[in-house]
């Protein structure tokens, strides 16, 4: 089993990992790094925390389709953790 230590560091590993494939992905892109009202570009981290929790949201239904598994926050973290045991085991 992991210790709380380890699943903390599981769950920032994939959250970094789900921030940079969803802002260079080609069914969704510039998520956190946009062009703002004033034409210039800037961080903006509300829009990856309103993507990591809305598969929790009925308007976000549509991510748990098959075809969106891999811009869906959940099933992008059992694929990582799963990963990382095969990898690391």
């Amino acid at each position: 089993m992991y210790s709380l230590i380890q699943l903390i560091k599981l769950l920032i590993g994939a959250i970094i990992c789900y921030a940079i494939y969803v802002q260079f992905s080609d069914k969704m892109g510039n998520i956190w790094w946009r062009t703002n009202h004033q034409g210039i570009k800037a961080l903006n981290l509300g829009n990856l925390v309103h993507t990591i929790i809305s598969p929790f949201k009925p308007s976000g239904f549509f991510l748990w389709k098959y075809q969106f598994w891999d811009i869906n926050f959940v099933t992008f973290t059992i694929a990582y953790i799963v990963l990382w045991k095969i990898i690391y085991s």
